[in-house]
């Protein structure tokens, strides 16, 4: 699946940041950033953004591909739960408002917003940059464990966060959100094992506690990929580069593929599609497509005379479907 971010607001945020800094100081910021991420893990990220050209590099190299999967997932969202019409937003971890940006664009009826990021560089940037894109934010400066909702909220994001709470602290905070959803609760990691790993530790306390996974799950079963060291859980969205994007990144490919692991908890209860793909279709006359299912993780194998094959080239990794 290809997501862009609106190619106007992306050429404003990207001139706006060449304003204030050359592409050289910008790709000395982003290869530091990178550098203390490789080394000490995603962890503790109000101190690995330590200025305000490491934000703004930040937000070039990463925002692209953060509102893609951001946006991805709340088309899944609304493929299951196609009433749904949040009109208020929590977003924890927020960094420079990515995942509010990208839910204002998908749900139209948002007037509400509160963002939750303690690291001052990043908010500053959102304030300055994303936040005059949506109406009535709120921004608030305490670290997501810290942080107590006041009040309810239809549409609760957690996006690349949990990686930076203590393992024994993750059920509590978890909760903590989920208390203070009227609706959604949308959880987003890297697709990675570890990432993987800490998803598939919310939707076993899920299902212990009967909360409704709108997504992308299509059953309540133990998890047929958890366990697995060559294999797990994650889907991937493409989004394009510009050349900025390029520079920043150190490479010459005019596309990202964005990989994330996520699970999306619901208030409302809803029936999941009977399949899930969870690998890229592949094949022309014979289809074969990696899936999730109630019986657990197969590869369907589909002849051009099946009546699924020509949906089948319709559909992309992360699609849910019915036969």
């Amino acid at each position: 699946m290809n997501v862009e971010l609106p190619l106007s607001l992306r050429a404003m945020i990207e001139s706006r940041v060449l304003e204030k800094y050359p592409v050289s100081a910008l790709t000395e910021a982003a290869m530091g950033v990178s550098g203390r991420y490789r080394r000490e893990g995603a962890k503790a990220h109000d101190f690995q953004i330590a200025s305000e050209v490491e934000a703004l590099s930040y937000l070039a190299a990463r925002m692209p591909a953060t509102y893609a999967a951001n946006r991805m997932v709340m088309a899944a969202i609304a493929a299951s739960y196609p009433d749904f019409a949040p009109q208020s937003v929590l977003d924890i971890g927020a960094g420079p408002g990515t995942s509010t940006l990208a839910a204002h664009h998908a749900f139209d009826a948002i007037d509400r917003s509160q963002l939750v990021e303690p690291n001052a560089h990043l908010r500053k940037a959102g304030i300055d940059l994303v936040s005059p894109e949506f109406t009535n934010a709120r921004w608030d400066a305490a670290k997501a464990e810290d942080f107590h909702p006041d009040g309810t909220f239809d549409l609760v994001i957690v996006s690349y966060v949990l990686n930076e709470i203590a393992p024994q602290k993750l059920g509590l905070f978890i909760e903590k959100l989920w208390n203070a959803c009227s609706g959604v609760m949308m959880i987003l990691e890297p697709g990675t094992p570890q990432g993987a790993g800490i998803i598939d530790i919310i939707r076993n306390g899920a299902i212990a506690r009967h909360i409704n996974i709108l997504a992308p799950c299509p059953h309540a079963n133990e998890c047929p990929l958890a366990g697995i060291e060559t294999r797990w859980c994650h889907f991937s969205v493409r989004t394009s580069r510009s050349k900025l994007h390029k520079t920043l990144k150190g490479g010459e490919a005019g596309f990202e593929d964005e990989k994330f692991s996520y699970i999306v908890l619901s208030r409302h209860k809803t029936t999941p599609p009977y399949y899930r793909l969870i690998g890229h279709p592949s094949g022309t006359k014979l289809r074969e497509m990696q899936v999730c299912s109630p019986k657990g993780a197969e590869t369907l194998q589909v002849s051009k005379s099946h009546p699924l094959h020509k949906l089948s080239k319709k559909l992309e990794w992360g699609d849910g479907f019915d036969i």
